[in-house]
């Protein structure tokens, strides 16, 4: 009977060590699996920016800026939150600005999709510029974005605007004073 509980018990201590043995060597799998994975996308994402560089300066575009980021804050229950965004490619053409979104794989590539079209209107709202842009790379097609609505009334279309109607005032002004004493 003695022979028999050590022999259980050895069992029992092997099971459980080759369980966390096990359990060790799962977890070093999955983690080498993983940050493969995330190289190998890393690595699709900018081959796909790279195409996406070739694209835009062979179509007349200047690029201002690459991973453009931009700071900005929302308010959580009257809390101010900073959060940074990051635009793949700030880009000029024919006097206009333009964002411009690069996206590989099956997934992404659809600018409908709930992810990539909420990151777009995450940047329509908070980046002055003309144009919205997606750039899929799988097919190399660039295309533009725009949302449906209201057009949008950049803060710096508005002060041209407001300074243009105050310049005129002050002239209109000048004009009819001037005129009075004439």
């Amino acid at each position: 009977m003695h022979m028999h509980l050590n022999s259980v018990t050895i069992a029992a201590v092997l099971l459980i060590i080759g369980l966390i043995v096990g359990a060790f060597v799962a977890w070093h799998v999955y983690r080498a699996i993983r940050n493969f994975s995330m190289r190998r996308r890393f690595a699709r994402g900018a081959q796909g920016e790279e195409r996406a560089r070739a694209y835009l300066l062979k179509h007349g575009f200047s690029i201002s800026d690459e991973q453009h980021k931009l700071s900005a804050h929302m308010f959580v229950d009257g809390e101010k939150t900073d959060f940074t965004v990051v635009a793949d490619y700030l880009v000029r053409r024919k006097g206009r600005t333009g964002i411009v979104e690069v996206k590989t794989g099956t997934r992404a590539i659809d600018p409908a999709s709930r992810e990539t079209r909420r990151q777009i209107f995450e940047y329509y709202h908070l980046y002055d510029v003309d144009d919205f842009y997606f750039f899929d790379a799988e097919s190399e097609r660039l295309m533009a974005i725009r949302f449906a609505g209201e057009p949008r009334l950049r803060p710096s279309v508005v002060k041209t605007w407001l300074w243009g109607f105050a310049v005129g005032s002050v002239i209109t002004i000048a004009l009819v004073i001037g005129w009075r004493f004439v």
